[in-house]
């Protein structure tokens, strides 16, 4: 998951009241599948979505300046469609404004590819992604195509690691680079439903480094529905550090 801000005029908790709707017809459903999800926290789940299943993710952002007045907000839609055991696809909506300027919509179309597992990682996956940055006032959107790979181990029933690198271009103002995000994710599960995690996130450039910090916990609370909330700091390494919170939830359908 990327961390994008957002509309505050948009209606943030709609997500949440479709999934109380559809959660009758989950529990309903007999077969036996559970939640794959990218969410909380930024590291991609390698493992994918059961075949003809949909799995929704959303997420409310909310930004804190130095000091700790909100600055900023958004939020996040994916949509994730298992093909068949080693192909998914999907789409991604992000948001996002910085006050007094114009809004910012990123559409994400991205497709996974599940790899052999090794003895180093559990599971394995490989994610082409082509993001388009939509601004109404701009002709020259910009387009940010990047390949991911994702790879997730098992210490022992209790605790993971899950590990993203990934090439990603980014055009800015006519001037393409290119840029290495990774992320390095620790969790820790309680029991089948609540878990926590610690993680550390960033991404490298011609420019330098920018290193980001988060934690957070999710509650299963059906096999088809997870809820989510986490809480962070962008920057940690540089002069100027914002906090933010994500609160989300995720389901299957």
């Amino acid at each position: 998951m990327e961390i994008y801000l957002g509309n505050e005029n948009q209606k943030w908790f709609k997500p949440l009241i479709i999934a109380i709707l559809l959660l009758p017809a989950m529990v309903a459903n007999g077969q036996s599948v559970s939640v794959k999800s990218d969410r909380p926290g930024q590291a991609l789940n390698p493992n994918l979505i059961e075949t003809g299943f949909i799995q929704i993710q959303s997420g409310y952002q909310r930004f804190f300046n130095s000091s700790s007045s909100a600055s900023f907000q958004g939020h996040t839609h994916d949509f994730r469609f298992g093909l068949n055991d080693n192909w998914e696809t999907g789409a991604s909506i992000y948001t996002s404004v910085i006050p007094n300027q114009t809004n910012v919509t990123t559409l994400v179309g991205q497709v996974r590819r599940s790899l052999a597992a090794n003895d180093a990682f559990e599971a394995l996956a490989i994610q082409v992604a082509l993001p388009l940055q939509i601004n109404p006032r701009d002709v020259n959107n910009t387009f940010n195509p990047m390949l991911k790979l994702s790879g997730s181990r098992a210490f022992n029933d209790k605790i993971g690691f899950t590990g993203n690198i990934a090439l990603q271009g980014v055009d800015v103002t006519n001037n393409f680079s290119l840029t290495l995000p990774y992320v390095a994710n620790l969790g820790w599960s309680f029991n089948s439903k609540l878990a926590v995690f610690i993680e550390h996130f960033g991404s490298l450039n011609n420019t330098g480094w920018q290193a980001n910090a988060d934690c957070g916990v999710s509650y299963l609370a059906h096999a088809k529905l997870q809820l989510d909330f986490t809480f962070g700091f962008t920057g940690i390494n540089q002069t100027h550090t914002q906090s933010f919170m994500d609160t989300g939830i995720t389901f299957k359908i």
